[in-house]
């Protein structure tokens, strides 16, 4: 009685495998301030924001303290005096808003008030500028080591907007912002140019030869057909002439020799614009030819401040790699210089071959702690350095094992741990400890204590290769090591230093093999490591440390929260929950006897945020959103008691990050992406803080990743491009800073992928082919490197998967199909070799989906029907394995609902009926749990809709009819027409009185005078007039719907007689009909086909 509805394919959900800033005022320290405080009426509020208090003010205008309502951060809002020059205000708003850079201060809006003030509300900065903070100093170069950090920053910020084709023109001390985090921020480009336009011009603005632009009126950049301040500015410049980038290496030259001398490249105040535009840099020669800097530092100020700028250095980038290489080339020259020790320590007899190799280490990490205490919190390395100074400066080379392990496990366990990608710098370090220790890998010798030696040395090199990133070595090291250790044991049963020796290592072999994705070997090497740490727990007694614990029971409660995530991604949740709560009660036993223990802080924060995860997809919200509040409460008051703690402010984003993953899985979008906005802003300041720490910079690009692929989600495609854009910028400098580094290949071709989808989303096809294309070669290199890691395999299918999207909107199915075989074929080997892994598994349903749908379209119904099974078959395996998973549900839900409908129009109608049930008690369920995915009240109408017309096609109308309200009640928005058009077939068969012959008649006016029906829906209205005709007793009524079912018959068959009239022929509902005269005419009016 109506046509074949085609199946409904769940949505796509995408399994992620894995987040204001400080004050706008351009060069203005401020201090916090109480929301709380006296608010003054008059003050502007652009829309979405709340403006708290005046921050600041001048003759160009003020700024105020805000507050975004809806992302719920800090902002600066900037507005313009009365008669103030809107131009830069403008070019300022435009200019930063095509430079998102972590040291340039992003624009989140800009508009005009309802007076027709402009205003721009921009990123808000708590620090002071960098002129403030060198007034602190007592004499130039006292902290020359941060302030060339500092100097670095401003100029990797510049360099980037020279990439750009923006140059600032007025770069100063003064417009430097630095956070109370570290982060350096370049301030004011209201005078920046684009070198793609004319040069801007302030013809009525007065040259003031007393200091620079700046928005609370404190300096005046110099206008006119001068641009920038007296001091910093090049001698072009200060003649008016065209500029360019190294106009502001000219200027970053000046700031260097304020750095390098406390004062500009000129000074002085009567002829400062003559001598500028001269070049007379003769002061500023001498006084850094006095100043006894390193000469690579001098010879980089003098070439930035030579008087001709085709002299000069051709881009801030080519400083910022300057100073960087400066940095770098100090550290080395400070560990060369300890390295002639080493010879020292030489000796013939066994003990001085060990001690040698441990001194060997010593300096080693000596030298490290030499040049690197800037870089690392002094205070936790004091006992280290104690040590260093003591055995090996003082040459008495008595040193012990005990000593080797202090230095070793404080750099490395302590620091470098918490960056899986580091620093060249740091990398090159680390390098030159994995060598040392690779002497004691290559000590001669059986005895016990030498074999001992070298597997530690083992284990040591294992952990670092691990650290930086070769999985492979680290793999192959660490099975060395335990090899060596377990003949040890096996020598030995009660050694507990060697069973505890193995426990670590078998605990780090099961991080490198879940790296690697190998998932099975994983998880028997951390149960393994357990089983150790209970031996080790009978061997030795639980010696209890300063800080209130047996530093051992540390490293199990770690392996604990390992093999829990193991469980908690192969989908045995109540496994994982079981270790995540063990080692939970262990971290709160300690911190119940040593509260201020930082790690022991980290370590419950960590768990309990994990758990908090596993809560959330099992629908626990209460208790998730419980232990969230806790985490997040003490991440918050360690930041609040320690502001400049990087670890810190880590963890708060690290929390954060968990909590918005939580929301999304379990529906509450809005919540989500406020805390992926949350946990931007931290991983922001870290990055700001420590640019050279790759760590933050790939948490930063995770954030933005996720957040994207939530917008998306949420069909905001246009943001969610925005954000992806950003975690692939981040991701490709990564990778590009560390082509060694294979995970930042891989998660730079994740972000492609999941921007190609959007963009596919947006149906910008020749943009994401490009992006697809780029990811695919990518994952392809990838896999061709490492053929053995699961991983490689599946990025690989998955863009397999998005390409064969693409070649869908392209109209080419059978590359579509090709491009989906190859990624089931994939699958296949991955579910086969990792059975439990619910993260493939979702994903070869997903492709086995689309393949189904993509059969179906092409008619080829068997390989249809085989593909919606075999993507069923997978996702009732997991949720059987987890049945407390919203997502879990939801998808199978899907295959259910395509199951039914193929069965549908393929003639099992009756076998349909089941899978529509168990569809919509799935669907239910979730709707009763309020699981916030907005498709789920879709999803489950067009369920009802299904059955129903199933139901009809088995006569069963009054079951139809129930189905059909309840897809009419969800159907809120009215987006489906043909309900209540499918509606009136069943109404009318059930109909029995006048009443409701009448109700279901009425409805099919109403529903004709809206128009637009295709002719098989009008042939079911005909129906039901001819149906309510033979039905009423009426002969009145009887006689106008009669006439009106002719009526229409007639108008279908001067269409089209062809299709209708064996229709009409046949049709049983039509019998009452058959008998009258014009119902025969009509009939005999047109031949037979």
């Amino acid at each position: 009685m109506s046509e074949p509805v085609q199946p409904t394919y769940e949505p796509t959900v995408d399994h992620v495998p894995k987040q204001a800033p400080d004050t706008t005022v351009q060069g203005v320290a401020t201090t916090p301030y109480t929301p709380e405080a006296s608010r003054d009426p008059d003050w502007p509020a652009p829309p979405g924001y709340r403006v708290d208090a005046l921050l600041a003010q001048g003759g160009m205008g003020r700024v105020y303290v805000g507050w975004d309502l809806v992302l719920e951060r800090e902002v600066a809002i900037k507005t313009l005096q009365t008669g103030a020059n809107a131009e830069r205000f403008v070019t300022e708003a435009r200019i930063t808003a095509r430079l998102p850079h972590p040291g340039i201060p992003p624009v989140h809006a800009f508009g005009l008030l309802p007076d027709g003030t402009p205003y721009l509300v921009m990123k808000r900065i708590h620090g002071q500028t960098l002129g403030e903070l060198l007034k602190q100093r007592a004499v130039p170069q006292e902290h020359l080591s941060t302030d060339l950090q500092i100097f670095e920053q401003i100029a990797q910020a510049v360099g980037f907007a020279h990439q750009r084709g923006v140059i600032h023109r007025d770069l100063k001390p003064a417009n430097v912002m630095v956070g109370e985090f570290g982060e350096v921020q370049v301030m004011d480009w209201g005078i920046a140019k684009s070198l793609s336009n004319n040069e801007q011009r302030y013809p009525h603005e007065r040259v003031d030869a007393e200091g620079g632009h700046d928005t609370t009126g404190a300096e005046h950049t110099q206008a006119g057909t001068i641009m920038g301040t007296p001091g910093f500015m090049a001698p072009e410049q200060a003649r008016g002439e065209a500029v360019d980038t190294r106009s502001d290496v000219f200027a970053l030259g000046s700031i260097l020799c304020v750095l390098l001398t406390g004062k500009p490249a000129f000074v002085g105040r009567s002829d400062i614009i003559e001598r500028t535009a001269v070049g007379d840099l003769a002061d500023a020669q001498q006084r850094l030819a006095q100043c006894e800097a390193d000469p690579e530092l001098l010879a980089l100020a003098q070439q930035c401040l030579a008087p001709r700028a085709e002299d000069r250095p051709r881009d801030a980038q080519e400083v910022a790699r300057r100073v960087a290489a400066h940095r770098s080339r100090v550290e080395a020259r400070l560990r060369d210089a300890q390295t002639a020790l080493v010879r020292e320590a030489e000796s013939r007899k066994r003990r001085r071959v060990l001690q040698g190799a441990t001194v060997l280490l010593l300096l080693t990490l000596g030298a490290g702690l030499g040049v690197s205490l800037w870089q690392m919190r002094v205070a936790q390395l004091a006992e280290g350095r104690a040590v260093y100074e003591r055995d090996v400066k003082g040459k008495t080379f008595d040193v012990t094992l005990e000593t080797l392990r202090l230095l070793s496990d404080e750099l490395i366990e302590r620091q470098f741990a918490r960056n899986d990608s580091l620093t060249p710098e740091s990398r090159e370090f680390l390098q030159a400890v994995s060598d040392g220790f690779r002497q004691l890998a290559e000590v001669p010798g059986e005895d016990r204590e030498t074999r001992f030696l070298r597997a530690e040395g083992l284990g040591r090199i294992g952990n670092i290769r691990l650290r930086l990133g070769d999985l492979q070595t680290a793999q192959e090291t660490l099975e060395q090591c335990a090899a060596l250790l377990r003949g040890l044991i096996a020598e030995e049963q009660d050694d507990a230093e060697s069973v505890r020796e193995l426990a670590l290592v078998t605990h780090n072999l099961g991080i490198t093999l879940s790296k690697q994705g190998q998932v099975d070997e994983a998880q028997q090497a951390c149960q393994k490591a357990l089983e150790l740490f209970a031996q080790l727990e009978e061997l030795r007694p639980r010696k209890r440390t300063k800080e209130g614990a047996a530093e051992w029971t540390w490293d199990q409660a770690r392996a604990q929260s390992t093999l829990a995530l193991i469980y908690f991604n192969r989908g045995e949740s109540k496994k994982s929950e079981e270790l995540y709560r063990k080692a939970l009660r262990f971290w709160e036993e300690q911190l119940a006897l040593a509260p201020a223990s930082v790690p022991l802080q980290e370590g419950w924060s960590r768990t309990a945020s994990n758990l908090v995860v596993l809560l959330g997809t099992q629908g626990r919200l209460d208790e998730a959103a419980r232990f969230q509040k806790q985490v997040i409460d003490r991440c918050e008051e360690r930041v609040k008691r320690s502001p400049n703690s990087a670890d810190f402010v880590q963890d708060l984003a690290f929390a954060l990050d968990a909590w918005a993953n939580l929301l999304r899985e379990s529906g509450q979008f809005d919540d989500a992406e406020k805390a992926f906005g949350r946990s931007i802003l931290y991983y922001e300041r870290l990055v700001g803080q420590y640019p050279g720490r790759s760590v933050y910079r790939h948490q930063l690009a995770s954030s933005h990743s996720n957040r994207g692929l939530l917008l998306s989600g949420l069909q905001r495609t246009e943001d969610a491009e925005a954000a992806l854009r950003e975690a692939v910028s981040l991701e490709r400098a990564l990778a590009r800073d560390f082509p060694e580094h294979q995970e930042h290949r891989k998660e730079l071709a994740a972000n492609l992928l999941y921007l190609g989808r959007v963009q596919l989303d947006r149906n910008q096809l020749t943009e994401a082919k490009q992006v697809l294309d780029e990811a695919f070669a990518l994952q392809a290199r990838l896999l061709e490197e490492d053929p053995k890691r699961p991983l490689f395999r599946q990025d690989l299918a998955r863009t397999h998967v998005a390409l064969a999207e693409l070649f869908e909107r392209q109209k080419n199915a059978p590359q579509a199909i090709q491009s989906l075989r190859h990624a089931q074929a994939l699958y296949t080997k991955l579910v086969a070799d990792q059975p439990r892994d619910t993260i493939v598994k979702e994903e070869f349903a997903r492709c086995s989906n689309s393949l189904g749908r993509l059969f179906w379209q092409a008619k080829r119904f068997d390989e249809a029907e085989a593909m919606h099974r075999e993507a069923l078959h997978a996702r009732q395996q997991l949720h059987k394995a987890a049945p407390e998973r919203p997502s879990f549900q939801y998808t199978l839900a899907g295959s259910h609902v395509n199951l039914g409908h193929i069965l549908r129009d393929t003639d099992r109608t009756e076998a349909s009926l089941d899978h529509y049930r168990q569809a919509i008690e799935l669907l239910q369920a979730l709707w009763e749990r309020k699981y916030d995915n907005p498709s789920v009240p879709l999803f489950l109408r067009n369920a009802h809709w299904g059955r129903a017309e199933a139901l009809q096609r088995l006569q069963r109308h009054a079951e139809a009819l129930t189905d059909l309200d309840r897809a009419l009640e969800l159907d809120a928005k009215k987006e489906i027409r043909t309900l209540p058009a499918i509606r009136v077939i069943s109404l009318i068969r059930v109909a029995k009185t006048p009443e409701q012959l009448t109700q279901a008649t009425a409805q099919t006016e109403q529903l004709l005078r809206s128009g637009g029906w295709p002719a098989a829906r009008i042939y079911d209205f005909a129906v039901v007039y001819t149906l309510a005709a033979v039905r009423t007793t009426d002969a009145a009524q009887k006689k106008v719907w009669t006439s009106q079912a002719i009526s229409m018959f007639r108008q279908l068959m001067r269409n089209n007689a062809t299709v209708w009239k064996p229709r009409l022929e046949s049709d049983r509902d039509l019998d009452g009909l058959r008998s009258r005269e014009d119902f025969k005419a009509l009939l005999a009016s047109t031949p037979k086909p």
